[in-house]
């Protein structure tokens, strides 16, 4: 519309010149509709148009010193749709840039202002060149950018090791430090960690990489000189240097080997194992073991007694017993004294002659040196104050009691010749007596024993296990048993059908609410008391002297076949009638808390003791109304051979 009046105004100029005077023209300049009169260039350089209308002549021209930016053309004659071309040369600056651009039309200025943007930019320096070492370090980390604030991200795994602190940025290409902190590797292997560097949605990686800590250590060097018969030991190597090798002197490779297990990873785990052979001579042996690994060397000693050496005893009471006794060979009897050349010691000679060892209840704490003992067969050592014992040199073995000490572990699995093992008393958790097949006699009462397995010991002929924590006992295997005795367990169940040996039955103080010993026809001893049967069939069970049933849940018993028996216990169940006419021998009887009406013990002449005292039935009343003697143990009870505990209310009748 500008455009249109400006031509309307020349037109009537032009028509009206010949008829008056033409007046002034006035300076204008005029920008397009639309037209942008704030350019914004891009960094690599371009060009911008300006159209505009100036009703006089014009020129144009950059600001001074400007001289990135040029204009085209500079000048021109008035006109409409008048073009101008604004020109930018690449920016390789790193902040954007600005240039004005002025239109003077006769004393009429209109000013553009053109704007090229930066070079971006985003770099750091400073980004370690080598693996850190193991110590831990600090490096810096400059960046250089104008695209915005630097962020850091550290890989979770790594940010326990390393860390970063950033100072404020400086002006222009902002200048950005990141002090980064890598702690020591106590770590035994290398580690590595990615770090990323992002500005302006530019990311920039690098790898920070730290040194293992190195090492090269062992363990299980022996700490004592190895005894006659040798022995072995286990080096635990741990190293992240190389393999280790192991060096042993030429003049020791007789009596020392080894042997290599496969390395582990990670802090390398290598384990060798030694063997130091017999001494058969009368020189000790001494040598140096070198094992090295990545250049590093580390040196022990092993040494070896010989026979002649002394043995070292840490107990003194031990020591005392076997330098005074004078023992007793078994087989034959005979006096043998064990310190034989009488120097106050006991050499590897002489130890490894004895067969019998006897130190029962001499408050001794050690037994150490007993492994040297190697041809033992007899070692009693019962009653003293022991919390560790090793008897796995011991082989020869056969009669070995270890009772009433505070023994934690028991390890009898070398003794395979046992025939008699008792190690009741102590305080045994577990007890593996699977490879001890000729045992005859285990004795492991009051230990905290969850499970015993005696099926391989098939000749046990006496079994004490109570005391313990047993839940199950198989004996089925074990049909030579004479003597069982499992009192005091948690036992549901025991199956003795198989056991037609047994003469001795201990299974009180359990939870059995079933036993058949109808198949056991050899007992002489039942005690099944304190359990929770609700009957007990003994009529197969003539040979019966004594019988305690007592505290269960027995209606009835029928004793009529059991004429040996002189004790029979069957207090506290239910029992409202009793027959013990045929029980001729008893001498004892317990009877109390049943509901009996009547006893007649007049068919028991040999009678010392009758408990039936209370006898009383639901409600509290005395149900006992009279019981019948002799004259002869009216007489006996009057003269007080004859002793019985009885309700107040009861009678006693001839």
């Amino acid at each position: 519309m500008k455009k249109l009046l400006l031509l309307i105004s020349i037109a009537l100029g032009v028509m009206t010149s010949c008829e008056k005077e033409i007046p002034p023209i006035t300076a204008e300049i005029i920008f397009a509709e639309g037209a942008v009169t704030a350019p914004t260039l891009p960094t690599a350089g371009g060009t911008a148009t300006i159209t505009f209308s100036s009703a006089k002549a014009w020129t144009a021209e950059v600001e001074a010193k400007k001289t990135w930016c040029t204009i085209s053309p500079a000048s021109g004659e008035a006109g409409a749709e008048l073009v101008v071309t604004i020109t930018a040369t690449k920016n390789e600056t790193f902040d954007n840039r600005t240039a004005k651009v002025t239109i003077t039309s006769a004393d009429v200025k209109e000013e553009i202002t053109v704007t090229q943007t930066q070079t971006y930019s985003f770099s750091f320096e400073g980004v370690p060149k080598e693996t850190l070492p193991a110590a831990g370090d600090i490096f810096v980390i400059t960046t250089a950018e104008n695209t915005g604030a630097p962020t850091v991200k550290i890989a979770d795994d790594a940010k326990e090791w390393i860390t970063f602190e950033k100072a404020p940025a400086t002006k222009g290409l902002t200048n950005t430090t990141l002090t980064f902190t890598v702690k020591e590797n106590t770590t035994h292997d290398n580690r590595e960690a990615e770090v990323t560097i992002t500005s302006g949605g530019k990311d920039e990686m690098f790898v920070v990489k730290q040194v293992q800590n190195d090492s090269f250590t062992f363990t299980g060097v022996p700490k004592e000189a190895f005894g006659i018969n040798g022995g072995t030991f286990e080096i635990t190597v741990f190293e992240n240097m190389g393999v280790p090798t192991v060096k042993i002197a030429d003049d020791a490779k007789e009596w020392i080997t080894f042997e290599k297990a496969p390395a582990a990873k990670g802090l390398t785990e290598t384990k060798f194992t030694f063997e130091v052979l017999e001494n058969k001579t009368d020189s000790e042996h001494s040598t140096d073991i070198i094992i090295t690994s990545g250049g590093k060397a580390e040196k022990f000693t092993v040494e070896q007694f010989n026979l002649n050496s002394p043995i070292a005893f840490p107990d003194a009471a031990f020591k005392a017993h076997l330098v005074g006794r004078i023992g007793a060979d078994l087989n034959s009897l005979e006096e043998l004294k064990i310190d034989t050349n009488g120097d106050g010691e006991i050499s590897y000679n002489e130890a490894s002659v004895v067969t019998d060892i006897n130190c029962n209840n001499l408050a001794i704490s050690s037994l150490t040196g007993i492994e040297h003992f190697t041809a033992l067969t007899v070692l009693y050592c019962g009653l003293n104050q022991l919390t560790t014992l090793d008897v796995t040199k011991n082989t020869a073995l056969k009669l070995f009691t270890c009772y009433d000490n505070q023994l934690p572990t028991l390890d009898v699995t070398k003794n395979t010749a046992l025939t008699l093992l008792y190690c009741g008393g102590n305080q045994l958790p577990t007890l593996d007596v699977t490879k001890n097949t000729a045992l005859k006699l285990l004795n492991c009462y009051d230990n905290q024993l969850p499970t015993l397995d005696v099926t391989k010991n098939t000749a046990l002929e006496e079994l004490f296990c109570s005391q313990n924590q047993l839940h199950t006992l198989d004996v089925s295997k074990n049909t030579a048993l004479i003597n069982l005795d499992c009192n005091s367990n948690q036992l549901p169940t025991l199956d003795v059908t198989n056991n037609t040996a047994l003469e001795l039955l201990y299974c009180n103080i359990n939870q059995l609410s079933i036993l058949d010993v109808t198949k056991n026809t050899e007992l002489t001893m039942l005690y099944c008391n304190n359990n929770q049967l609700p009957t007990i069939g003994v009529t197969k069970n003539t040979a019966l002297t004594m019988l305690y049933c007592n505290n269960n849940q027995l209606p009835t018993i029928d004793v009529t076949k059991n004429t040996a028996l002189t004790i029979l216990n069957c207090s506290n169940n239910q029992l409202s009638a009793l027959d013990i006419s045929k029980n001729t021998a008893l001498t004892k009887f317990y009877c109390q808390v049943n509901q009996l009406p009547t006893l007649d013990v007049t068919n028991n002449p040999e009678l010392e003791l009758l408990y039936c005292n209370p006898m009383k039935d639901a409600n509290g009343n005395n149900t006992l109304a009279s019981i019948t003697l002799t004259q002869a143990q009216k007489t006996a009870v009057d003269g007080g051979s004859f002793y019985i505990t009885k309700p107040a209310e009861t009678e006693i009748i001839q």
